[in-house]
C-alpha cells in the first residue's frame, strides 16, 4: 500500500505542474504494453511511416513493409529489400517510399508489390537529408547541412532536381506539403518557414514562425501547425545546464500562412543531449505522439489548442534515442536507437491518412545553372542537359579529376586561363575521388567504388569495383597498393579482389569527410567522431593483445579525447597533424591521445573547416560558411593569413594546384581562384 500511495503522489505532482511535463515515467493514461518488432529491418529499425494498413519500416541497411490487418502489436513482415543505407525518414505515396538517408541521399523504393520491394532509384542530394514528402511528381527534402532541395520524381529511375533553395533555411529537418504550402522545421533557425510552393516557377517565402529552441519536426493538420522543439545549439557543449523553453511542442494558427499566430506550448522534462537527437510530431485525433530523443515518447493532449497538457509518456528499457514515430489505429509504432521497433499499445491512436492536396504545377522545370561568382574560373559539363554536383576532386599535375554527381566523373585541365574538359566517364553516381601512386579511386555512389589505374597516355584502366550499398567517400593512402579508405572504414587492399577492413573510425552519417586524406606521421589515420573525440588508426601496427571484446586481429585504435565539432578535421604536416576545429588549430603528435590546447587564428579569424597541407600552406574549408582560405605556416608558430575567399554556395574538401586552390562547389562546379596573389613560404 505504501509504494502505490507514492505513486500517485508523483502522478498527480507531475500532471499539474501548469503545463509542464514533469511526469517522469509512464502514468498508463495512453500507452499500455509494448512489444519488440524484432523480424527483418524492424530488428534495426531507425524510421517508420504507415500508408494504408502497412507499415514500412527502415532500417540500418534494410526497408521493411508489415502488414496491420491483423494483432496491432505484432505486425507481419511481408518483405523488404537490402540495398539501402542509414534510413532517417520516410515519406509514402501510392506504394512507392521516398527515403532520407542523411549523407546517402535520397532512395526510392517500390513497394507496390509489398511482398518484394525494390530500389527503383537514388538521388545523391547535395544536403544532407533528413527530412522528406512528397506530392505528386515533387519530393520535397529538408536538409540539415544546407537547405531545401524539389526533386522531380516522376522518373524514379532517375530523379532530377528542380530547384534548391540554400540561403535561408538553417538546417531543414523536416518538411512537410500541405495544398501549396511547405513548411520547413529548421534546427540552426531555430523556426518553421512557410513556403508558397504550389508552383516550381515561383517558389516564395510566406514567413518564419520563430520558435522557443531550435526546430525540428512538423505536422500540419487543417489550419494547425504542430512544431517540435529540442536542444539549443549551447546543449551540445560541455558542461550544458538545463533550462526551460527548450524541449517541447509549440502550436501555431496558419488559417492565414502569411501571417501565422502562435496559440500555445507545452514544455517536455529536460533530457541529457545525445548525439542521435530526433523530435518527430504525429497528430491524430486530438492526440499528439512526439518523440523527444532520449526523453522517451510523449502522448499530448491537443483537443485544447490553447492548453495542451502532457498525458502520458513512454521510455525505452534501454533509456536511448527515440528517433522516429508512427500512428496507427489503438497502438503507436517507435524505433529506438540500438534496440529496434517497438508497438506500444495507445489509447485514442486512430491511423489519419494525410491529404496533402493539390501538388505542385511544372514539376519538370529545371532552373538555369548559376551565374559565375565574380573572381574564380569555373566549369560545369559542357552538356548542359547534365546536372552536375561536384562534392570530390583530385588533382595531379595540371590534370583534375571531378566528381560531378550523376553527371559522371569528368576530367578536366587545369591552366592560367581557366579549366578545361577533356574527357568524361559515365557513371550512374560519382560521390567522391582519391588518388594514390598511379591509382585513382571512385566512390560511385550505390555502384560501389571503383578503382583505376592512370596510364602515362592518360588513359584510365579500370582494374577493381568493391560493391557497397552506397559508396560516398574514398581515401587513398600511400602509394595506394596497400591501404584505402571506403567512407569512414580503412581498409588494407593488397589484395583488391578481397580488401580486409582493418578498423571502422568513425560511426556517424556525413557532416564532412571525417578522415584524414593522408597519412600522418608515415603510417596513422586521423577520425574525426564527431563531438565525441578522433581516432588514430596506426595501419602498419602488428595486432596486438586486445582489450576485452575486441577481436586479436583489430591493429590498434587510440582515442583524443575531449569535444569535437562535426565541421574539423585533420591532415599531415610534416611528421605532426594539423588540428582545425572550433575556429582554432593546432600542431599534434600523431597517435596522441591528451586533447590539445587550440590557438585562435590570427586576423581574428574563425576558421571552421577541413585542412589540407602543401608544404608550407593550409587552407581550412566548411561547407557550412562557405568560406575558404590559406594560411602561410613557414613560422608554425606565427601562422599569416595570405587569402580569405568568400564563396558562393558551401563546398566541399580544396585540392592545391600550383600555388591556388581548386574547390569543389557543388552546383556551382568546379571553381579556381583568378588573380588572388599568393605569398611563398
Amino acid at each position: 500500500m505504501k509504494r502505490y500511495f507514492l505513486c500517485v503522489v508523483i502522478v498527480v505532482a507531475g500532471m499539474g505542474a501548469g503545463g509542464r511535463a514533469d511526469v517522469p515515467f509512464r502514468t498508463g493514461a495512453t500507452f499500455g504494453k509494448a512489444v519488440k518488432v524484432a523480424e527483418g529491418a524492424a530488428g534495426s529499425g531507425r524510421c517508420v511511416n504507415i500508408e494504408g494498413d502497412l507499415l514500412y519500416v527502415g532500417g540500418r541497411e534494410t526497408l521493411g513493409v508489415y502488414s496491420l490487418s491483423g494483432d496491432p502489436l505484432r505486425p507481419k513482415l511481408l518483405g523488404e529489400t537490402k540495398d539501402i543505407a542509414a534510413a532517417r525518414q520516410i515519406a509514402l505515396q501510392g506504394g512507392m517510399a521516398y527515403v532520407a538517408a542523411r549523407a546517402n541521399g535520397i532512395w526510392v523504393v517500390d513497394c507496390r508489390n509489398p511482398a518484394k520491394p525494390f530500389v527503383a532509384g537514388h538521388y545523391p542530394s547535395t544536403a544532407n537529408c533528413t527530412g522528406i514528402d512528397v506530392a505528386g511528381d515533387v519530393c520535397f527534402v529538408g536538409g540539415s547541412k544546407s537547405g531545401l532541395e524539389f526533386i522531380n520524381v516522376s522518373r524514379p529511375q532517375r530523379p532530377q532536381l528542380i530547384r534548391c533553395v540554400k540561403k535561408e533555411p538553417v538546417e531543414s529537418q523536416s518538411v512537410a506539403y500541405r495544398d501549396g504550402l511547405l513548411f520547413s522545421g529548421e534546427w540552426g533557425g531555430k523556426c518553421v518557414t512557410i513556403w508558397d510552393a504550389r508552383d516550381m516557377t515561383s517558389l516564395k517565402r510566406l514567413a518564419c514562425c520563430a520558435l522557443e529552441s531550435n526546430g525540428d519536426g512538423v505536422w500540419v493538420d487543417g489550419k494547425w501547425l504542430y512544431a517540435s522543439t529540442g536542444f539549443s545549439k549551447d546543449d551540445k557543449m560541455p558542461g550544458a545546464k538545463a533550462h526551460p523553453g527548450q524541449m517541447g511542442l509549440e502550436i501555431y494558427d496558419v488559417a492565414n500562412p502569411r501571417a501565422p499566430k502562435k496559440v500555445s506550448r507545452v514544455d517536455f522534462e529536460y533530457c541529457k543531449p545525445c548525439t542521435y537527437d530526433m523530435w518527430l510530431v504525429r497528430v491524430a485525433d486530438g492526440l499528439a505522439f512526439c518523440t523527444a530523443t532520449g526523453g522517451g515518447l510523449y502522448a499530448v493532449d491537443v483537443s485544447d489548442k490553447s492548453a495542451p497538457k502532457v498525458v502520458d509518456r513512454w521510455m525505452p528499457e534501454n533509456k536511448h534515442s527515440v528517433t522516429s514515430v508512427a500512428v496507427g489505429d489503438g497502438a503507436v509504432y517507435v524505433t529506438v536507437m540500438n534496440s529496434g521497433t517497438w508497438a506500444i499499445a495507445a489509447k485514442g491512436a486512430q491511423r489519419v491518412a494525410v491529404e496533402r492536396g493539390q501538388p505542385p504545377a511544372n514539376a519538370s522545370l529545371r532552373t538555369p545553372r548559376p551565374e559565375a561568382p565574380k573572381g574564380f574560373h569555373r566549369w560545369l559539363p559542357s552538356d548542359t542537359s547534365l546536372s552536375a554536383n561536384v562534392t570530390g576532386l583530385a588533382v595531379t599535375g595540371d590534370v583534375c579529376y571531378a566528381a560531378a554527381g550523376t553527371a559522371g566523373l569528368f576530367v578536366l585541365e587545369l591552366s592560367e586561363n581557366g579549366i578545361t574538359e577533356k574527357q568524361r566517364i559515365p557513371l550512374a553516381e560519382c560521390m567522391d575521388v582519391a588518388i594514390a601512386g598511379d591509382r585513382l579511386f571512385v566512390a560511385a555512389g550505390w555502384e560501389g567504388w571503383i578503382v583505376y589505374e592512370m596510364e602515362p597516355s592518360g588513359e584510365l584502366k579500370e582494374i577493381a569495383r568493391v560493391p557497397s550499398a552506397v559508396a560516398r567517400d574514398v581515401y587513398a593512402y600511400g602509394d595506394g597498393m596497400r591501404w584505402a579508405a571506403f567512407n569512414t572504414t580503412v581498409y588494407d587492399i593488397s589484395d583488391l579482389a578481397k580488401p580486409k577492413p582493418l578498423a571502422c573510425l568513425v560511426n556517424q552519417s556525413r557532416y564532412n569527410k571525417f578522415l584524414s586524406p593522408d597519412l600522418i606521421g608515415g603510417k596513422w589515420v586521423a577520425g574525426n567522431s564527431a563531438l565525441k573525440y578522433f581516432s588514430w588508426l596506426d595501419v602498419v601496427a602488428q595486432p596486438c593483445d586486445p582489450p576485452e571484446g575486441r577481436d586479436k586481429r583489430d591493429p590498434p585504435v587510440r582515442k583524443m579525447e575531449g569535444y569535437v565539432s562535426r565541421m574539423g578535421g585533420m591532415c599531415a604536416f610534416g611528421e605532426k597533424a594539423f588540428l582545425a576545429d572550433n575556429g582554432g588549430w593546432a600542431l599534434v603528435e600523431p597517435g596522441g591521445q591528451d586533447a590539445p590546447r587550440l590557438r585562435p587564428f590570427p586576423n581574428k579569424k574563425r576558421v571552421m573547416g577541413l585542412p589540407r597541407w602543401n608544404g608550407g600552406k593550409l587552407v581550412a574549408l566548411s561547407g557550412c560558411d562557405r568560406t575558404a582560405s590559406i594560411w602561410e605556416f613557414g613560422d608554425p608558430e606565427n601562422p599569416r593569413l595570405v587569402a580569405w575567399l568568400a564563396l558562393p554556395c558551401p563546398v566541399d574538401a580544396a585540392s592545391f594546384w600550383r600555388d591556388t586552390l581548386v574547390i569543389p562547389a557543388r552546383l556551382q562546379g568546379v571553381l579556381v581562384p583568378e588573380n588572388v596573389v599568393y605569398c611563398r613560404p
